[in-house]
């Protein structure tokens, strides 16, 4: 049995369709569905007895992946998953992913995330790790390391001044001439908020811990260079990490980066909103 969902994720329109499967993440992708025939992206899950990993060429391995760039196709699959193998054309157009049975939660949403990440790359955006808000209809993406407190901030901004939050782990980031847009996503950490939904981006925040509260605005190398720790590149493909870096340098051209040292109160909230409103 045939099973098929048409996809609107970050603007991209995707038809993804299960044969003969059950996806485990379903519940995650509803909300990201558009009845939209056309489509630039198609996905196919195909069950089969044997799966024929490339032996012809040497992986790239990257964070426990496996990446096989062809003249016709590329191969990707995880270090710890032997069921699932995915073969896309090389302009990420076209993908299959073949499975001998159905692919585990963890699995189905990093293959997707995987291939996402190549198309989105060739289309202005790239992806950075942070938790996205809406407040006066505009996006704030606070950004840190694991710990330092993302998902705090957000959810100070929701409790103090009523601000949405969109997603709470990953903002996918494009940039189109006149605005650079922040969406929501099927893929939202350990924080399960999943919300169909794009806002234009006001500004990004970079967060460190502090005993006071404190804000900079970035310029230069150091805007970079704190930045750049966070943004997730397609390391196993030159030619996308390139395209990354294009949009990467125009939209640190075009946007506001701020460092904000703070503790855990309302007031990490005011310094915020009183320097980006």
């Amino acid at each position: 049995m045939k099973k098929s969902y048409n996809l609107s994720i970050c603007d991209i329109l995707i038809h993804y369709a299960l044969n003969g499967m059950d996806s485990s993440i379903k519940e995650r992708l509803l909300p990201f569905v558009k009845e939209d025939k056309a489509y630039d992206m198609e996905i196919n899950v195909d069950k089969v007895k044997k799966i024929e990993f490339p032996k012809e060429s040497v992986p790239i391995s990257v964070s426990n992946f496996n990446y096989v760039l062809g003249k016709e196709k590329n191969y990707i699959w995880a270090d710890y998953c032997k069921t699932a193998l995915i073969s896309s054309s090389t302009d990420w157009c076209k993908a299959t992913i073949c499975a001998t049975r159905n692919m585990h939660f963890h699995i189905e949403e990093s293959y997707l995330l995987n291939l996402l990440q190549g198309i989105l790359s060739k289309n202005n955006g790239f992806i950075l790790h942070g938790s996205v808000i809406e407040y006066k209809n505009q996006g704030i993406i606070f950004t840190a390391s694991s710990g330092v407190g993302k998902s705090t901030q957000a959810q100070l901004w929701k409790e103090y001044e009523k601000a949405e939050i969109i997603n709470g782990d990953k903002a996918f980031i494009r940039d189109f001439k006149e605005n650079i847009m922040v969406y929501g996503s099927p893929w939202s950490g350990s924080s399960n908020i999943i919300k169909n939904k794009k806002v234009p981006l006001k500004g990004i925040v970079i967060l460190k811990q502090g005993k006071e509260n404190k804000i900079r605005k970035l310029e230069g190398l150091e805007k970079f260079s704190l930045f750049n720790t966070h943004v997730y590149y397609p390391y196993w493909d030159k030619n996308l990490v390139n395209l990354v870096m294009e949009t990467l340098n125009v939209v640190l051209k075009k946007l506001p980066i701020y460092l904000l040292t703070c503790k855990i109160d309302k007031e990490a909230v005011e310094v915020v909103k009183n320097t980006l409103f």
